[in-house]
């Protein structure tokens, strides 16, 4: 695993939240994502049939520093990364109901590998809110890598 980490100058943001983001020694992190990356075994295969793959998790950015495209430069980092690494596919998965992610990965050139029925995720206990299959998740997939 590794985590992709955006820092900036502490003095040039200041004005944050302090409730929303790190102050750090090497200035203030604004967003964070980590990027796992794994080989199939001999025979075996990962997600989406590939043998080499890479998956994205906890993409955070502090609330006041949102929509000004520092999750979409970690996104690209971490596709970079991926390639070095020799990966064949690129994922995500997010919630089904969770717009806001699906339109940002989207805008990143990712699309819908694969989602979950609601009676999949009724097995696996997810509901929100009391609505079952609310939790139901989607998993998306690169096309640029």
């Amino acid at each position: 695993m590794t985590s992709l980490v955006a820092l900036a100058d502490a003095s040039r943001h200041a004005d944050l939240d302090p409730g929303y983001h790190i102050p750090s020694k090497d200035g203030v992190v604004l967003s964070t994502l980590d990027l796992y990356i794994a080989s199939a075994l001999p025979g075996e295969y990962l997600i989406g049939r590939t043998r080499n793959a890479a998956y994205l998790a906890n993409l955070a950015t502090a609330e006041g520093v949102k929509r000004r495209g520092i999750g979409r430069s970690l996104v690209s980092a971490a596709r970079q990364l991926a390639r070095e690494h020799g990966v064949d596919a690129l994922y995500v998965h997010t919630l089904a109901v969770n717009t806001v992610a699906r339109d940002f990965y989207a805008s990143c050139g990712f699309v819908v590998e694969r989602e979950e029925s609601s009676n999949t995720a009724h097995y696996r206990g997810k509901c929100l809110d009391g609505v079952e299959g609310k939790g139901r998740t989607v998993l998306l997939r690169d096309t640029q890598l």
